[in-house]
């Protein structure tokens, strides 16, 4: 495989790869907005603790992955 190849297949794998990120953070912003509603039908019964603790687990999980997309996209 000459040293083009390699590039171009670099850049294809990285442009896959990008694109499952993207989608697995809008994913989790689908999530997290489905849990914000959960949340505040919790806070109106009353049960909100757990449901406060997995609202900050996805909201690192989501700053997490953002953060590997701009580090992903820097290296590019």
């Amino acid at each position: 495989m000459s040293y083009i190849e390699r590039i171009n297949t670099r850049i294809e794998t990285a442009d896959d790869l990008m694109s499952e990120a993207d989608a697995l953070h809008d994913d989790l912003g689908d999530l997290l907005g489905k849990l914000r509603r959960r949340l505040d039908c919790a806070r109106a019964t009353g049960g909100i603790a757990s449901l406060e603790r997995l609202e900050v687990s996805l909201k690192v999980a989501s700053m997490a992955l953002k953060a590997a997309l701009d580090e992903m996209e820097a290296s590019i």
